[in-house]
Formats: structure tokens, C-alpha cells, sequence
């Protein structure tokens, strides 16, 4: 069994969970995100979404990481991650797709690069619109605990929706503090930088601790090794070659002891 994902994508993420949960072996396989490679010819060969993840089992491809978790829920029923009634699992999937399906795709590195690139919107516009969709979703999400949850969402046991929670409550968690420079020049050429110090709270040894009271254990659930303290860089060059055609470079960069992201994209922009 192979699981093709990137540390930060929470879908892909929701399925490493659900793997270490069961205790079932698996090779991981990177595809970072930042760089394109999910667009490379093997990946979409495996997913032609060009998306994370991607879980290679019994000689085929899985997409969609709730798909992927109820796949491995019927084919490892132990501990199962939906209740076994069928009012239960309703409610347990809603919860679940209050995540995936409404507040996660809204904040999606593919969208925020849209929200960039075609409104030009700066880093305060996405971030609040970041932060909308994440209130209006956690706090249904919180009334939703109050009516059935127990020590987890729902009940006493981990389930799927806990597997969606845990990495969204992650995006949220995060703290910045920097500078940002922006000026524009000839009213056809603007430049843009900034850099920021980024804080995430806990021990970020991205190690989340799901507790089984049913059985009195721990599951120790890892993912990948993160820096608590992180530098943020951001620059970018824009030019106007006419109303109608704009050029764009711009780099990204998260920069640590233990985690070194580096991404770069050139854009062309036609206007009709």
C-alpha cells in the first residue's frame, strides 16, 4: 500500500490518520505541492485531478481522501471510524463533510493562488477570507460536539469527522508577525515583498495524540517533523505590457531547522 501525499495538504493528512489509527503499513510517497508535482505526467497518470492524496492498493489508484478512509474503514473494520447504526453514520459523515466539503476547499492552496492571480487579492483580502469560511464551518462544527460529542465529536471514539477536525484545526493554529513592502512604479511595474516570523503553538513535533477510552490506550499519530518557529518570504514583480496582457514572477518561501519550502511561479494574464 502507497500513500502519494504532501505534509501540509489536511486531506492528505486525514488519510495518514486514518492509516496509523488501524495500524496498517504503508510507504509514503512525497509530491510537493509548492514545486508542481502533482501536475507532473506520473501523477496524473495516477490521479487526473492533479491532486493529493493518492493511495495505490489491490493494483489501483484511490482518490479523495473520505473515499480513501471509508475504503480502509470496510477493508480494516478495527477500530471502525463510523458508528454502527445508520443515524449515526449520517451525522458522523456530515460532520465530516462540514470539513472537506465546505470549509477545506475554500482555503485551498489552488484557490488562494486564484484569489491571487485573477482577483488580485492581497495577502489581508485571503487570509480574511480564510477566516470566514473557517468561523462559519467550525462553529457548526461546534454546536454539532455540543448536541453529540463526547471526548471526541461524536461519541467517545476517534472517527472521520475527528480525522477531518485535527488537520483543519492545524491551518487555524499558526501566528504571524512581519513586515510587507509594496509600491508600484510608472503605474506599470509593481514590486512586492515581505518577510514574517511564523509561530505555531505545541510541541511541533506534528504528533497528535488521539486517545481510545474503550481500551485504555494512546494512539501516538505522526505525520512529519515541523518547525515550531518558521521564517516566512514572499517577493513578487508584476509589469503591464498593455490594458489587456500582465507578467508576474513570484517566490514563496518557509524556512526552518527542519522543514525548507521553496516555490516559485511565472504568470501571463490576458484581459478580454
Amino acid at each position: 500500500m502507497k500513500l502519494h501525499g504532501y505534509w501540509r495538504s489536511t486531506a492528505a493528512w486525514r488519510v495518514r490518520l486514518a492509516l496509523h489509527l488501524k495500524g496498517i503499513a504503508h510507504e509514503q510517497v512525497a509530491v510537493n505541492l509548492l514545486q508542481g508535482e502533482q501536475r507532473s505526467a506520473a501523477h496524473l497518470a495516477l490521479n487526473p485531478q492533479g491532486l493529493v492524496p493518492v493511495l495505490e492498493t489491490e493494483g489501483a489508484a484511490l482518490s479523495q481522501s473520505l473515499a480513501i478512509i471509508e475504503y480502509l474503514d470496510e477493508r480494516f473494520p478495527q477500530p471502525p471510524l463510523l458508528p454502527a447504526d445508520a443515524l449515526g453514520r449520517a451525522r458522523v459523515r456530515a460532520a465530516a463533510l462540514t470539513i472537506a466539503a465546505e470549509v477545506h476547499p475554500l482555503g485551498n492552496l489552488r484557490v488562494q493562488r486564484w484569489l491571487k492571480a485573477e482577483l488580485h487579492a492581497d495577502d489581508a483580502a485571503v487570509t480574511a477570507w480564510l477566516h470566514h469560511w473557517m468561523h462559519d464551518g467550525l462553529g457548526a462544527l461546534e454546536q454539532f460536539s455540543a448536541q453529540h460529542g463526547g471526548n471526541f465529536l461524536f461519541g467517545d471514539a476517534p472517527g472521520l469527522a475527528d480525522l477531518c477536525l485535527v488537520p483543519q484545526l492545524y491551518n487555524i493554529n499558526v501566528t504571524n508577525a512581519g513586515m510587507r513592502f509594496g509600491t508600484a512604479l510608472n503605474g506599470k511595474i509593481d514590486v512586492n515583498a515581505s518577510a514574517a516570523w511564523q509561530r505555531t503553538s505545541g510541541a511541533r513535533e506534528a504528533a497528535t495524540q488521539i486517545g481510545i477510552p474503550a481500551v485504555g490506550q494512546l494512539a501516538n499519530i505522526r505525520s512529519v517533523s515541523i518547525d515550531k518557529d518558521a521564517l516566512l518570504l514572499q517577493a513578487g514583480l508584476g509589469a503591464n505590457l498593455s490594458d489587456k496582457i500582465r507578467i508576474g514572477v513570484d517566490y514563496s518561501g518557509l524556512i526552518g531547522a527542519r522543514n525548507d519550502d521553496h516555490g516559485a511561479r511565472a504568470t501571463l494574464n490576458f484581459a478580454f
